[in-house]
């Protein structure tokens, strides 16, 4: 980390690319994967908030995927924190989360309100996000 001058993300980028994987490529694989996980997840997840009479857009969930790289560049998805840890062990690592944190509650106050701005939510296959929030809070995208 301490050779990037910046990030572990950053580090990562560096050390993919030094042993000629694409962190682009990987990325985009990794969120292939998330995106197929929540896609056949969804029906039952939907289904158990109406069972407990929980209207569609009033809930929200944070889960953080964890992967492995093997050698030949491949990620390996090893599990899914329902409930990830949120405490920062570092100056940085607090800080990530903490913008992390403030882009996930912009979103989800504006969710949780019966009717949003039609502009401030941009929504795509029953998913949405609040355009400018990771910006205004700070994050940048990992790529």
């Amino acid at each position: 980390v301490r050779a990037c001058g910046e990030s572990a993300a950053c580090a990562l980028r560096r050390r993919l690319r030094e042993e000629g994987h694409d962190p682009r490529a990987l990325w985009a694989r990794m969120r292939r994967t998330i995106r197929g996980l929540l896609s056949a997840a969804r029906p039952s997840v939907e289904g158990a908030l109406r069972r407990h009479g929980v209207r569609a857009g009033a809930t929200f969930e944070l889960l953080r995927f964890d992967f492995m790289v093997d050698r030949r560049g491949t990620p390996l998805l090893t599990e899914v924190n329902i409930s990830p840890n949120l405490i920062g062990k570092t100056h940085q690592d607090s800080a990530v989360k903490q913008r992390l944190l403030t882009a996930v509650l912009s979103v989800a106050t504006l969710r949780l309100r019966p009717h949003p701005p039609a502009a401030a939510l941009e929504c795509r296959g029953g998913c949405c996000s609040l355009p400018g929030a990771c910006g205004a809070a700070g994050i940048r995208p990992l790529e």
